[in-house]
């Protein structure tokens, strides 16, 4: 089953998907119309790490909705570890803010250049992101998970992150 839907055609794969978000109620119907190249190129970008239909909307829910679970390790190891992070995913968000152009490689050198201004290395912020952004210790690659959120989404979550400190 993993094997098959790392494998399947992608097209083939957003239907099983599909009829699996309809069942919990997070299909958009947008993913078929503006947001369809969206919608394939986030099914590929993590499908890899799933062995089940089902995975899409529970460990790829990040992706889709904003009602995603934050898994209690990487809650303990990338966030509640570092209190300060409280306000550097937050000043992370208003850097991101301010580029003229959300690419992988500019939110890469930003928050290269935030981690080195506050003398802490990069890691730091890095997981910390992942954790809120995906819920997940592990995953795609972060800054391929910036591209698949989107500046506006990345944005709101890293200033929320208070609520993970409740």
């Amino acid at each position: 089953n993993e094997q098959y839907l790392r494998t399947m055609e992608l097209e083939q794969l957003a239907e099983l998907v599909k009829q699996d978000f309809l069942a919990q109620n997070i299909w958009d119907e947008s993913y078929e119309r503006d947001k369809r190249d969206w919608f394939l190129t986030t099914l590929d970008l993590i499908r890899d790490r799933f062995h089940t239909i089902c995975d899409f909307a529970t460990l790829g829910r990040a992706y889709f909705a904003e009602d995603y679970q934050v898994e209690a390790k990487p809650l303990k190891k990338n966030i509640l570890k570092h209190p300060d992070l409280k306000k550097w995913l937050p000043l992370l968000a208003e850097r991101f803010a301010a580029l003229d152009e959300f690419s992988k490689e500019t939110t890469e050198a930003a928050s290269r250049a935030l981690a080195d201004e506050l003398q802490i290395k990069p890691g730091i912020l890095i997981n910390g992101m992942r954790t809120v952004l995906t819920g997940q210790l592990a995953g795609p690659g972060m800054f391929d998970i910036l591209m698949a959120l989107g500046k506006e989404r990345v944005m709101q979550r890293l200033a929320n992150i208070d609520r993970l400190y409740e």
